[in-house]
């Protein structure tokens, strides 16, 4: 329904318990369960958790104001990072490096996680090539306030410019 319109006797007017009720019910049931969309203003405010979940489209959300954690730098074989995110999410880790020339054997890279579930395994292997390079990446769930601890390890030959980088993409994930 949209707005209310109700008629009230005047004054002078000789009335009857109907002309006060039949206004009071129509408020009554507008309010009790009748509002919608066009009985509220814009400038309304109501807490998301008010609204259903699909009322809300992405071109209300402003990306701008939802923070994204984050890190990286280099690494050795056996660097460990630990942080704790303060919201949960999908932490995703991607690593790099080129295997020095002069170097035998292919450079692996494998990442691993703590305090983490849903964890989908990386590693990433190079093709043994001078000057070789190789990337990994890792993804898993995390939860606010746990603690997580990323390790990355590289075998196969010595090591040149390597470097890591993570974030945690807040949300529910869901698979599709």
């Amino acid at each position: 329904m949209a707005n209310i319109s109700v008629s009230l006797p005047s004054d002078g007017e000789t009335v009857d318990v109907a002309d006060y009720n039949t206004p009071i019910n129509t408020i009554v049931n507008e309010i009790n369960g009748g509002l919608d969309n066009s009985n509220i203003t814009a400038a309304a405010a109501i807490a998301g958790s008010k609204l259903a979940d699909t009322s809300v489209t992405v071109s209300k959300i402003d990306y701008s104001t939802i923070p994204i954690p984050y890190g990286g730098g280099t690494f050795i074989n056996g660097t460990t990072k630990t942080f704790t995110p303060t919201q949960s999410g999908i932490l995703y880790v991607v690593a790099q490096a080129r295997r020095n020339s002069g170097s035998g054997g292919d450079l692996a890279i494998n990442l691993s996680a703590t305090g983490v579930t849903g964890a989908i395994s990386g590693g990433g292997v190079g093709n043994g090539t001078v000057d070789g390079h190789t990337s990994a990446t890792y993804m898993a769930i995390v939860a606010a306030n746990v603690s997580v601890t990323i390790t990355i390890s590289a075998t196969g030959g010595s090591v040149a410019n390597p470097g890591y980088n993570f974030m945690v993409i807040p949300g529910a994930p869901t698979a599709v």
